[in-house]
């Protein structure tokens, strides 16, 4: 049972002796980024007080995002900071006291599939770092405290990220506030991160407190704050009628003795009964029970001292106004503890950011812990998956989860726990405990394909730091000392062009890189295709042995390095009958010298060998996604201009309709946008039929999404396309030509002609030989007056015949006679007809 103590002795009251000084104003302008927003989609602007560091996109989010992570509680009332990309914001600060230290505080998150490195300077001098920002696991925004001392009355706060392709950091509640060496660190311990709130100024999200009935923030001009000096700068809490808010505070020393500080007061003519108390390890002591009553004109708050003996590790603070009748409300503000305080430990961190596996696969998640926070006694993490229908971890107890134990002093700060696969789909490793660090570092997203090869571009992990050696997801490495990960600008990939987004594996010296492949057909022909280099450095030649089950389907010996584009093959195998799996794996040597070869793009299709050669025709080459989707850097195969990106068949947000029904991967093409290969080894004079499978996105603009599809810049449909809908099959688009060398230009193209938000689906491309008597689509729009218009493309073999008839029947076609003229790549017919019926067709001669 709780212990209900009260300690008349241990506070005080101590008249002011500068109560008529004025009100400080707030030392952050905007803290909480609350002043404006942009209604437009997707939110970017200006930030009132804020100055935009250049380098990428600013602006502000609720909580329906797209940049916050909706469903992460927003740390301070409706809204948060963005920046997107590279850069920051920045703020100029006055009325500091060099003699004096601070704290800056804020709190951080990034937007899904994100990696950034923060680094917080004060006049140009780092005051605080946080690096490999990923999203929070536990869906709140975390905390900083960061130290400083100012040389002048005024200086710059500057927030500033590096970051890999679009990640965006999020911010919210940065307030600074004045505190001396020996205080235990609380947060927005004078309630400043809010700024100036709409009147009556309400907040049901007040950062760092947990709050209940109706609390809020008042500046000097009330009206809850409508006698007195506010305390500290110009902001004070109020809690109206029946209320409280409360905060734990971490890194106590059980046995000993710490000093609390506030300062009270109340709105004119009320009398509201303050209770402030300590909740710790079971135990309520109350410090403070009294009604308080305003001090009028401009005079001080009350400070109230109270200390307590810390019996653990972590205590509640609850401030709560008890009075149930009437309209009282209490205000309090600059909070203070004194005392000895362990320091914030390390975050616990997790890895790795994402793990595909097949079905019935395991991954292995790793959880490192401080060295710090074991000599402080055991360690106990709790892990769940927020999914277990997908996947889940290997043996969890009886509450669905696992516990990692780390024993006090144990050598090694990692272990591991296995996770397997079940169906296609995503789930997230929980943290439910994490063993007393003062936050998480770090999460794990377990996608779970049916894609054939898993980490295709090698952009599971982030490329180490230094030259990039290191293991990477999804692939078994022989020499984790010559292989690793690099972006471009990094050792081994220095000086090409990377085909496929920002990573390629490398390979120094003697390597063998391997990966099961599930899911394949027996007896079926498969397409495996790579991309490959050599590093352009240090002498000895690469060479490179692709196996399937240790039979060689492609001997590539001494590569030379090209800068402009990475080479490409394409191998031909047949599964075993009978087989479940095979083993796919890559061999590298080197002649002589520090040679080493790259990697990138790994995939594998379903394709005859008679087929025309389309490279990454089902855009399985770009592996694990990130955010929504969108792509930086290249896609394998294709150059895409415009938004662009790849999505998880069925699981969108772009794909959120139909099924495409070729492994798991589809493109999507957003506004004004196109991709385009060309593909090589026709005959010129021969018929091809390219063939893909074409959406819509759910919601765009009525009447379809425009697209355009052009061969050798020849444009052979032009139309639009409606989202299929649940279940049903993608739309399957096919168009017979004649080579008119021995290459042609694809191109697909989504045409919305304004600037409504519309995106078009692509799956599945294929180009082969037409089949004999393949035939050539005609479309017919009927017109008021028994007309209709017909066409056909333009890049058709040109002797076909435009025919029509009324019944059908054997010899009852007749030529029509209505000349043909070409528009936007189709022949186009107009013709009167009489009668209630008429059919058309083209002929061969």
């Amino acid at each position: 049972m709780k212990k209900n103590t009260l300690h008349p002795l241990a506070l005080s009251f101590v008249p002011l002796l500068f109560s008529l000084l004025p009100a400080s104003a707030g030392l952050v302008v905007n803290p909480s980024f609350e002043a404006n927003y942009n209604p437009d989609w997707p939110h970017y602007g200006p930030i009132d007080g804020w100055s935009s560091i250049p380098g990428g996109n600013t602006g502000v989010n609720l909580n329906e995002g797209p940049f916050h992570n909706t469903g992460t509680a927003v740390p301070d009332q409706l809204q948060v900071a963005l920046h997107q990309g590279g850069g920051g914001i920045s703020q100029t600060l006055s009325g500091l006291d060099p003699a004096k230290r601070y704290w800056l505080q804020y709190f951080y998150d990034a937007r899904a599939g994100s990696l950034i490195d923060l680094n917080v300077t004060w006049d140009g001098e780092t005051i605080d770092t946080v690096s490999a920002i990923q999203p929070s696991p536990n869906q709140l925004y975390r905390f900083r405290n960061a130290v400083f001392q100012p040389t002048l009355d005024t200086g710059t706060l500057d927030f500033r990220a590096a970051v890999t392709g679009d990640s965006t950091l999020l911010l919210d509640a940065v307030c600074v506030v004045q505190r001396d060496e020996g205080e235990v660190v609380l947060q927005n311990p004078g309630f400043e991160a809010s700024g100036d709130v709409a009147e009556p100024g309400s907040v049901t999200q007040l950062a760092g407190w947990v709050v209940t009935g109706n609390v809020g923030i008042n500046s000097s001009v009330g009206p809850y704050a409508d006698n007195g000096t506010i305390p500290e700068q110009d902001h004070a809490l109020y809690i109206q009628q029946f209320g409280t808010i409360a905060q734990t505070v971490k890194g106590l020393i059980p046995g000993q003795n710490y000093a609390i500080s506030f300062r009270c007061n109340a709105r004119t003519g009320n009398t509201p009964h303050l209770l402030f108390s300590i909740n710790s390890n079971g135990n309520n002591t109350v410090l403070y029970d009294q009604n308080v009553t305003a001090v009028g004109g401009v005079a001080a708050y009350r400070t109230v001292n109270a200390s307590f003996v810390a019996d653990a590790d972590t205590a509640e603070l609850v401030f709560e106004q008890t009075v149930v009748d009437g309209d009282q409300t209490v205000l309090i503000d600059d909070v203070h503890m004194k005392g000895q305080a362990l320091a914030p430990l390390p975050d616990l961190i997790v890895g790795p950011a994402s793990i595909e596996l097949a079905p019935d696969t395991v991954g292995t998640v790793s959880v490192t812990v401080s060295g710090d926070r074991l000599e402080r006694g055991e360690c106990v993490v709790r892990l769940r998956s927020s999914n277990p229908g997908v996947a889940d971890f290997e043996a969890v107890d009886e509450n669905g989860g696992i516990s990692l134990t780390f024993d006090a002093g144990m050598p090694t700060t990692t272990l591991t726990a296995e996770i397997r696969g079940f169906t296609r789909g995503l789930s997230d490793v929980v943290i439910d405990d994490n063993g007393g660090h003062d936050g998480v570092q770090g999460s794990v997203r377990i996608d779970v394909v049916n894609s054939f090869v898993r980490n295709a571009s090698f952009e599971g992990s982030a490329a180490p730091a230094g030259a990039g050696y290191g293991a990477f997801v999804g692939w078994t490495q022989s020499n984790l000392g010559g292989s690793g990960l690099n972006n471009a600008g990094m050792p081994f990939a220095t000086g090409t062009a990377i085909p496929d987004r920002a990573q390629v594996a490398f390979f120094q010296g003697a390597n063998l890189l391997t990966q099961t492949i599930y899911g394949l057909t027996p007896g079926t022909t498969y397409q495996l295709q790579f991309h490959y280099n050599a590093r352009n450095c240090c002498g000895g030649i690469p060479s490179l042995i692709a196996m399937i089950d240790g039979v060689e389907v492609a001997n590539i010996p001494e590569i030379q390095p090209v800068a402009g584009a990475f080479y490409f093959h394409q191998a031909p195998f047949v599964p075993a009958a009978g087989a479940e799996s095979v083993e796919l794996s890559f061999r590298f040597d080197v002649a002589g010298g520090d040679g080493s070869a790259l990697l990138d793009a790994v995939n594998i299709v379903e394709r005859p060998s008679s087929d025309v050669l389309v490279i990454n025709p089902s855009f399985e080459a770009s592996g694990i996604g990130t955010g929504v989707g969108y792509l930086s850097g290249g896609l394998a195969g294709w150059t895409v201009l415009g938004g662009h990106g790849v999505n998880v068949d069925e699981r969108g947000p772009f794909t959120d309709n139909g099924i495409a029904a070729a492994q798991d991967r589809v493109l999507f093409l957003q506004n004004q946008s196109s991709a385009a290969q060309v593909v090589t080894g026709l005959t010129a004079g021969a018929k091809y039929t390219l063939t893909f499978l074409m959406n819509a996105r759910n919601g765009d603009a009525a009447g379809g999404t425009p697209y355009q599809v052009l061969i050798d810049d020849i444009v052979v449909d032009e139309s639009v396309q409606d989202p299929v809908g649940a279940g049903a099959p993608y739309t399957e688009r096919s168009y017979t030509f004649e080579a008119i060398g021995d290459v042609a230009n694809i191109q697909i193209k989504c045409t919305p002609p304004g600037v409504e938000d519309q995106t078009l689906l692509i799956d599945e491309v294929r180009v082969k030989p037409a089949a004999a008597g393949a035939g050539v689509e005609l479309t017919a729009t009927s017109l008021a007056g028994n007309s209709v218009v017909l066409k056909w493309p333009l890049s058709s073999d040109p002797t076909l015949v435009l025919m029509s008839s009324t019944t059908m029947a054997a010899g009852s076609w007749t030529a029509v006679t209505a000349p043909v003229t070409p528009d936007g790549g189709f022949n186009t017919v107009t013709e009167v007809y009489s009668g209630t019926r008429r059919f058309y067709a083209l002929f061969q001669p």
